[in-house]
């Protein structure tokens, strides 16, 4: 009976080791943290300004009939959703984003956010699918140089690994590996006797 409760004990720790998922990633933070990602800056642009809760990106200024854009962008680990509030402010006289739109880079592309009738300022929540190895990114346009720039804030920045389990801290299975040579021992000291 003693030794069944002992072996039970052992097998509980090594089934828990390697079954929780996967924590969110909530802010520019952890492998999101700014130092993380890449910033091109565009033609007689300013860079990304990035902290743990928020980012701000702005359109470049290029040479008139030039366009440009500004990108923040990483590489994404593990198939994740991510998900991000924003809000968009154009400086431009025509009041709307058609020349100075923002979207995100995914799967080698640019999906863009704002309505180009949609008024100067604009905002929303955007949630999107990104596969393990693809780069992810925010892109801030500029059509031509001419007037004013957009600047885009993100707020709530959150990565949600799907499907992916990582393993419990190293002390489970150690306790486990403790526990089975206890038990061991225990065995050679019951034959001795």
């Amino acid at each position: 009976m003693k030794q069944q409760a002992w072996t039970s004990l052992v097998a509980a720790s090594a089934l828990l080791w390697g079954t929780a998922q996967a924590s969110p990633v909530i802010g520019f933070s952890g492998d999101f943290a700014p130092g993380n990602w890449t910033a091109t800056v565009g033609a007689n642009g300013d860079p990304p300004v990035a902290d743990a809760t928020s980012l701000s990106i702005t359109s470049p200024r290029p040479n008139d009939n030039d366009a440009s854009q500004t990108d923040f962008s990483i590489t994404v680990g593990a198939r994740a959703t991510i998900s991000f509030d924003w809000l968009y402010a154009s400086s431009d006289p025509d009041g709307d984003a058609f020349y100075d739109p923002f979207g995100i880079l995914s799967i080698n592309a640019f999906t863009q956010l704002t309505d180009d009738d949609g008024g100067a300022s604009q905002g929303g929540t955007f949630s999107v699918v990104v596969g393990a190895g693809e780069v992810f990114g925010f892109r801030a346009l500029a059509i031509d140089g001419d007037y004013g720039t957009a600047t885009t804030r993100v707020t709530n920045f959150r990565v949600d690994f799907e499907g992916s389990e990582v393993p419990e801290p190293a002390p489970l299975l150690l306790i486990g590996a403790a526990l089975a040579a206890i038990e061991a021992t225990r065995r050679r000291q019951g034959r001795a006797t």
